[in-house]
């Protein structure tokens, strides 16, 4: 059996998280035309108005997400991530689910995501 993910809320300027934000970067960068990647990096997710969690299975660091208020109504969904072991098992969508928990929790009306039509994003547009 295995063990089901934890998804807590995280300081992404910690050096662990640092490293996967970096996967996250090289991974949209790759995936994105040439000067239209809008990926946060770890200082932008650590501002005020962003709230960032992590996903851990068995304590190791397997997923992210943000949720960046954007107005008094309206907030987007930043830097999704799961490790390439993980896609497929649910987690990515366990992630999007705790975003848009938390941003009706917060009143938000509209909540947005940003993300690239190349077939590298295919599954962040399903969810």
């Amino acid at each position: 059996m295995s063990i089901k993910a934890v998804i807590a809320e995280d300081d992404p300027l910690r050096e662990e998280v640092r490293g996967l934000l970096a996967r996250h970067h090289a991974f949209t960068q790759a995936h994105s035309p040439k000067g239209e990647c809008y990926a946060f990096n770890a200082d932008e997710l650590a501002a005020p108005g962003v709230t960032f969690w992590s996903a851990r299975r068995g304590g190791d660091l397997v997923g992210c997400v943000a949720l960046c208020r954007r107005s008094e109504d309206f907030a987007e969904l930043k830097s999704l991530h799961v490790l390439e072991t993980e896609r497929g098992s649910g987690l990515g969508e366990r992630l999007v689910r705790q975003v848009i928990e938390t941003a009706r929790a917060r009143g938000y009306s509209t909540l947005g995501l940003e993300t690239g039509p190349s077939d590298g994003f295919a599954a962040s547009r399903r969810l």
